[in-house]
């Protein structure tokens, strides 16, 4: 799907935070828009001892638990569009099964999938 002229606007939000804030330690700025159309905004943390959380889970921690539906998410290092590793689209999965379908996910200046396209085999089908 396209991207809304919001979703541009979300992902200069993540290049803004991006270039405040990025350093050694913090590579990656996240911005997510949840469900009520509040935005919460992370960065990754990068320890050298092997300790790491990324920036989508970094800005999904600030909204909960007051909230566990996100409309949509992105993440950027520098100018570069990131879709979300597997533990983070594990978690926006668990959290809420409701993000599987619909929480758009920005994967490019141009492009945006649903969480599902990026989470083909749903595994907790198996124990319902």
């Amino acid at each position: 799907m396209k991207l809304t002229k919001e979703d541009k606007m979300l992902i200069e939000e993540a290049n803004n935070l991006w270039e405040r804030k990025h350093s050694k330690k913090h590579s990656v700025a996240s911005v997510l828009v949840s469900r009520s159309g509040e935005r919460f905004d992370g960065m990754s943390m990068e320890f050298n001892c092997g300790i790491s959380v990324c920036a989508e889970r970094s800005a999904i921690f600030k909204m909960m638990p007051d909230e566990d539906e996100i409309k949509t998410i992105v993440a950027v290092h520098g100018k570069i569009i990131m879709p979300p590793c597997g533990v983070c689209r594990e978690m926006m999965y668990e959290m809420n099964e409701k993000n599987l379908k619909n929480t758009w996910v920005i994967v490019s200046k141009t492009k945006k999938v649903k969480l599902r396209g990026l989470y083909p085999y749903d595994w907790l089908r198996v124990f319902k």
